[in-house]
């Protein structure tokens, strides 16, 4: 059987909080603190949201310390410093998107693994290996799209649809998947997840999408 795992992320701090309690609600596994950003033009830093760093660190950002990003199999080093009152990583992340040849608008996601160590997973037009990410509001609950390249590599150009199971903690939505030459996406069913996890009018989440097989 196949299955879609999906994370919820929310570009507003105090709705954040209430989603990962939900979450966790559903899932007895705790969610490690992370969050997602997207290259800018400026690529030799990146803001940490304010979120994540009173989740991680309280009220006391360890500004000037080194810190340790792990990128797959590779070890690198950046540091934490004060930008206009919000804490970025600098001092060695350019070497990090230059590395990876990341483009304006290619996604960041930094998961903690301690208080000063971090994974990272790089989404090249949105997509990373068997991993997605779109965006859902509730004022257009029909349907959720995949990105053309992730449908494509993943299904072929000659997939019709089927239905798949969607998990969110441990709950599952049955959902059917319908493609044709040009788009695929998640319709039926899809309603009745967007109306059960709360997600608030006119806001946007972001899901990351994780295809897996069940044998």
């Amino acid at each position: 059987m196949e299955g879609i795992v999906v994370d919820w992320y929310h570009r507003q701090p105090q709705v954040l909080a209430d989603v990962r309690r939900q979450y966790t609600e559903m899932d007895s596994t705790k969610i490690p603190p992370s969050f997602l950003k997207f290259i800018g033009e400026d690529i030799v830093f990146l803001t940490i949201p304010s979120d994540f760093a009173t989740n991680l660190w309280g009220d006391k950002v360890p500004y000037g310390k080194t810190v340790q990003i792990r990128d797959g199999g590779s070890l690198s080093f950046v540091r934490i410093r004060n930008r206009n009152g919000q804490p970025i990583f600098t001092d060695g992340w350019i070497n990090l998107v230059r590395k990876n040849a990341l483009k304006l608008k290619d996604g960041v996601l930094i998961t903690a693994t301690g208080p000063y160590t971090f994974n990272v997973s790089w989404f090249k037009e949105y997509v990373c290996q068997n991993s997605y990410f779109t965006a859902q509001q509730k004022t257009v609950p029909e349907m959720s799209l995949m990105p053309h390249t992730f449908w494509k590599n993943f299904y072929g150009k000659n997939y019709k649809g089927e239905m798949a199971r969607v998990y969110i903690g441990e709950r599952f939505w049955n959902v059917k998947l319908e493609a044709c030459s040009h788009c695929c996406c998640f319709k039926d069913g899809w309603r009745k997840l967007v109306e059960e996890v709360p997600l608030e009018n006119e806001c946007a989440f972001g899901c990351m999408f994780t295809l897996v097989f069940f044998m």
